[in-house]
């Protein structure tokens, strides 16, 4: 985080959480205490790797963890809001991955959290940033060069 005279940087890691399963491909989406339903995300903490901070906040926010890292380049939403009278301009970078656990959502920031068809990601997705990330990781994994990978499915 990069702090000027009134305007704040800060960039937070997240993951893209994925389950390819038999009926379909899905993702686990968090709703905020704001109600605005977003991808699991947080701060990196002194020492850790883009990869680390993801994989932590996701444990922390939903009890899911990581399976597999999937080959593809992160998603990375761009935003600005006000806090306190300061800009912030946010950068948040989800990486995407294969997950598996039981939900135990951190109830002191999160709402609910569900999984959903990818097909039904940008009709959930609160801001316009993640309406476009939603169009870009539905893209990629609907399409044919994603494929259908049996040996992947968490069902």
């Amino acid at each position: 985080m990069s702090i000027g005279r009134n305007m704040i940087n800060e960039r937070s890691f997240g993951i893209v959480p994925l389950q390819f399963r038999p009926t379909g491909k899905y993702l686990f989406l968090v709703q905020h205490l704001s109600k605005a339903w977003l991808l699991p995300k947080g701060h990196a903490e002194r020492g850790e790797t883009s990869k680390q901070t993801a994989a932590r906040e996701l444990m922390e926010e939903t009890g899911l963890r990581i399976v597999k890292w999937l080959d593809h380049s992160p998603f990375t939403e761009r935003y600005s809001f006000k806090r306190q009278e300061r800009q912030i301009h946010k950068e948040a970078i989800y990486f995407p991955a294969l997950v598996k656990g039981k939900i135990k959502l951190q109830t002191e920031e999160l709402f609910d959290g569900r999984w959903i068809p990818v097909q039904d990601f940008f009709a959930r997705s609160t801001f316009p940033e993640m309406k476009r990330i939603a169009s870009e990781v539905s893209s990629w994994l609907l399409s044919s060069s994603a494929g259908k990978p049996s040996h992947l499915w968490l069902g």
